[in-house]
C-alpha cells in the first residue's frame, strides 16, 4: 500500500510561535521537524474537537515531552484533508520535574 505523505502548511500565527519557541528550547526544532513529519503521514493521530458535540474539523495533538532528549511537550491544533495539513496554533512547554511534582502538597479532601 502507497503511503500518503501530506504537505504541512504553518499559518502565520503558527510560524510566529515556532521561530520564538525555537529561541527558547535548545532541540525545539528537532522535536518540530519530527511532529511535522508525523502529521503528514497520520494526521488522525489527533484528538477530534467538537463545540457543544458537533464536530469542529480542528484536530489537537500533545508529543510528550523527552527529558532524555531535552525537547519539551508540544501541542498542536491542526485541520486536515486527503492532501495537506494545516497547523493553526501550537504551543510548548517544559513539564514539571518529578521532584516538583512530588513535593507539591496533596489536595484537601
Amino acid at each position: 500500500m502507497w503511503q500518503r505523505l501530506r504537505t504541512i502548511i504553518e499559518d502565520a500565527a503558527a510560524q510566529e510561535a515556532a521561530d520564538l519557541f525555537s529561541e527558547q528550547f535548545d532541540r525545539f526544532d528537532e522535536a518540530w521537524e519530527g511532529l511535522k513529519w508525523l502529521l503528514s503521514r497520520k494526521p488522525e493521530i489527533g484528538y477530534p474537537q467538537t463545540i457543544n458535540g458537533v464536530p469542529t474539523g480542528y484536530r489537537l495533538h500533545i508529543q510528550a515531552a523527552d527529558e532524555l532528549a531535552r525537547t519539551p511537550e508540544i501541542w498542536v491544533v491542526y485541520t486536515h484533508d486527503d492532501n495537506e495539513v494545516v497547523i493553526h496554533e501550537i504551543n510548548a512547554v517544559t513539564p514539571p520535574d518529578e521532584d516538583e511534582e512530588k513535593a507539591k502538597p496533596a489536595p484537601a479532601a
